[in-house]
Parts: structure tokens; sequence; C-alpha cells
């Protein structure tokens, strides 16, 4: 198989201090970098997070951080120069193979498809925490328990299970939830990441979509 053909994530658009702009694309193995109104290859990193990649890149000041892999995922910090070589600054094992993480003042949180909340700090990569979130396994055949990615509004980390309602997530460096909110009479999966906009939040199931606001 090509690397397109294992690269499940979307490009994201990186504003480089120069102020141009470069098309970020996590592949297998690889970090590219594309110009965006011509689509060529500006530069590329070697992430080693080999297999299928299906989280976005996510940026945090100037570092890019690259999750996923298969069957072993791992994550890793890019950090990118004026001359367009990348230098990749932390690597770590802990990470998450479906859901992209979200970053909040420097710290990156992110629930696995496994169903671990976790929190590292984004500039030097150390883990935070890691801890378990609901009943963990979906049972035999059922899949993973988190598909969805999360969102953060205001202080607080959205992350959709697939079955067991949203877990809202105090982002700050000790873990807290601050709620578990479930749409009782809909026992489908919710597998979507959620919209924000307008002050509502949007959640889709296999059954219907809703719109959550005050």
């Amino acid at each position: 198989a090509g690397l397109l053909d294992l690269s499940f994530g979307s490009p994201r658009l990186l504003k480089r201090k120069s102020g141009a702009e470069d098309l970020v694309f996590a592949a297998p193995s690889e970090l590219w970098g594309l110009n965006p109104e011509t689509g060529k290859l500006r530069w590329y990193v070697e992430t080693g997070l080999a297999g299928n990649v299906s989280p976005d890149a996510v940026f945090a000041g100037d570092l890019i951080c690259v999750f996923g892999g298969y069957p072993a995922t791992g994550r890793v910090g890019v950090k990118l120069g004026d001359d367009n070589k990348g230098e990749i600054v932390w690597r770590d094992n802990n990470s998450t193979y479906v859901p992209t993480p979200v970053v909040h003042e420097k710290a990156l949180y992110w629930v696995s498809d496994q169903g671990f909340a976790n929190a590292a700090d984004a500039v030097s990569g150390k883990a935070i925490y890691k801890e378990r979130l609901g009943g963990g396994s979906q049972g035999r055949g059922r899949g993973k328990p988190f598909y969805a990615s999360q969102v953060i509004v205001g202080d607080n980390v959205y992350a959709v299970s697939r079955r067991q309602g949203t877990f809202v997530i105090a982002a700050k460096p000790t873990f807290e939830v601050v709620a578990t909110n479930i749409i009782e009479g809909d026992d489908t999966d919710f597998n979507a990441t959620p919209a924000v906009s307008d002050g509502c939040l949007f959640l889709r199931s296999n059954k219907a979509l809703y719109c959550v606001g005050k």
C-alpha cells in the first residue's frame, strides 16, 4: 500500500513566523509540509510512526505534534527551523490510534480509543496524567470505547464516547471529570467528533443529530 492508503487524518494549515503557510499532513513514518497553493512538497520529517496514521497533526506554538501508528502507536514533537529542517525534540509511546488530541496552554489533552484520558506537556512531551474513563471495553466485537476526537470549549475538554456519554474534563494539570452527560433513549453509537458553533454543541449518533445549548 502507498503512504496515502494508510493516512486517515486531515491536513492542517500552519502559519509560520515568516508569514508563510504550510499545509501539514501526517503520513506513515513521515510528516509533510506542502505549499497550499501548488501542492508541492516544501519539507518532510521522518517520524518513525509506521503503519496507519489516523489523528491529525496538532500545533503547540512552534511545535508540531504527531500521534498514531499501527500496530504500535506513538507520539512525537517536531520543531521546524527557518531552513525547513525538522528536528524531533521528544518521543513517547503513550499515544492514541484514532482520536486527535487538543492543545490548551501548552498542554496536550487526549482520550485514547482504549478509553484513557491523558495530558502531557507539549514542549517537553512529558506525561502529566493517564486515567481510565468510563467502563473500558465495549464488549466482544463492539470495537473500542472512543472513536471521536476531542474538542476544547473554554477550559474544558469534551470527549464523546461511543456508548457511555460525553465526558467533560477540566483542561488543567490535575485530572478532573467535571460532568458526564448521556442522551437518554439513544443506545446507538456516537462515533463522530462533536462540532461547536454559536454557543451550541452538536453531537451525532447513528440515530440522530443533536444540538445542545442553553
